[in-house]
């Protein structure tokens, strides 16, 4: 038997259909390394965005329930699993844990119990300053109609003597309340002593409690703001998205173009 071998311009072009360049299936093999590590780079942020995504939930129904003067238990135990990754985050959280059950006073509470407080803050100082009998009955006597400085009058300044009297200390924290000024209205009061001071300690307690919460909520907005990933951003060619980047991808090299045979014109 015998086996003639064909010559170059005795293959018909159907004997080449099923051949393929080596370059072919390297640059098919590099197409799909990118469009894999793509993939992988993609699934990565999107999971990172849906995990910020719970975390911004959980701390919307916190803020809501810290601003309505609402118990909060169930929220809280939420954003602390939502931030169970970053520990300054979750101790932030710790303060308001005895506030969770009672809920933590509204601005507006603050302003209406100051309001009504006043006039009581007012008369325990008035009360307190009777040193003898005669005294003390009239001290009672003019604590039946308690005047004192409204935040819509002229307020005493402090360290004069009548802006060191309750009733103005008490009329510049309604001030600083009406501006939202909680922090300054808590300093205000503070400066109150004895009796007027005990009048007072309760308030002072549910304002401050209000601050630590407005402070928590800021800084857990920082922390949600700054862990937030970026969106993949496909710029160029041979790029992928990468959540470690700033600019949002990753540039994987491309394999160097298959050199032409110079003397044919074919690629190998």
């Amino acid at each position: 038997f015998f086996f003639k071998q064909k010559t170059a311009y005795e293959i018909y072009q159907c004997d080449w259909s099923s051949d393929v360049c080596s370059s072919d299936l390297t640059s098919i093999a590099a197409e799909k390394t990118r469009a894999d590590r793509a993939e992988q780079a993609t699934r990565v942020v999107t999971e990172r965005w849906q995990a910020s995504l719970r975390t911004a939930t959980a701390l919307a129904r916190l803020r809501t329930n810290l601003e309505r003067g609402y118990p909060f238990e169930h929220e809280i135990e939420e954003a602390s699993a939502a931030f169970a990754g970053n520990a300054d985050a979750v101790a932030r959280l710790q303060p308001l844990r005895q506030w969770a059950e009672s809920g933590i006073a509204t601005r507006a509470d603050l302003r209406t119990t100051l309001e009504t407080l006043g006039s009581d803050i007012a008369r325990a100082a008035l009360l307190e300053g009777a040193e003898t009998f005669w005294q003390a009955i009239v001290a009672r006597v003019r604590s039946l109609v308690i005047v004192r400085p409204t935040p819509d009058g002229d307020i005493p300044p402090p360290g004069t003597e009548e802006g060191d009297k309750p009733g103005a200390v008490v009329a510049r924290g309604e001030a600083r309340l009406r501006n939202d000024d909680v922090a300054g209205a808590i300093a205000e009061l503070s400066a109150l002593t004895g009796s007027a001071a005990d009048v007072a300690r309760a308030w002072v307690a549910a304002a401050r409690a209000r601050v630590t919460a407005d402070q928590t909520i800021a800084a857990l907005d920082d922390a949600l703001h700054n862990s937030a990933p970026m969106a993949p951003r496909m710029s160029a060619p041979g790029q992928v998205p990468s959540p470690d980047r700033p600019g949002g991808g990753q540039v994987v090299p491309s394999d160097p173009a298959p050199d032409n045979d110079s003397s044919t014109g074919e690629t190998p």
